[in-house]
C-alpha cells in the first residue's frame, strides 16, 4: 500500500508528529528547502523529507542541528516552547 501524503504525517498527537509539525512549521517560515535540511543533516534528500513528515524520528544531535539550521533554540523544536513567537520572527 503506498501512503497519501496526509497519511504519511506522524500523528500530531504523538511526541514524533509534533516535533515535525514544529519542524516543518519553521522551515516555511524560514524558506528553508528540504535539500537545506539534507546538507544540514548529511542526509539524502528522501531520508530528510522522510524526518520531516514524521515518518522517521529525528535523533536529539539531529534536532540540535535543525535548531541552528532554523536559528531557534532546540527546546523550540522538543516542547513547543515560545514556538508562536519563534513563527512570527
Amino acid at each position: 500500500m503506498i501512503a497519501t501524503p496526509t497519511a504519511a504525517f506522524a500523528s500530531a498527537s504523538s511526541l514524533n508528529g509534533r516535533i515535525a509539525a514544529r519542524v516543518r512549521a519553521l522551515m516555511a517560515a524560514r524558506r528553508v528547502t528540504n535539500k537545506n535540511l539534507a546538507d544540514c543533516l548529511h542526509l539524502s534528500p528522501r531520508a530528510a523529507t522522510r524526518r520531516r513528515l514524521g515518518e522517521y524520528p529525528f535523533s536529539i544531535a539531529e534536532v540540535e542541528k535543525v535548531a541552528a539550521l532554523l536559528k531557534v533554540d532546540p527546546q523550540v523544536i522538543l516542547s513547543g516552547r515560545d514556538f508562536e513567537m519563534e513563527l512570527a520572527s
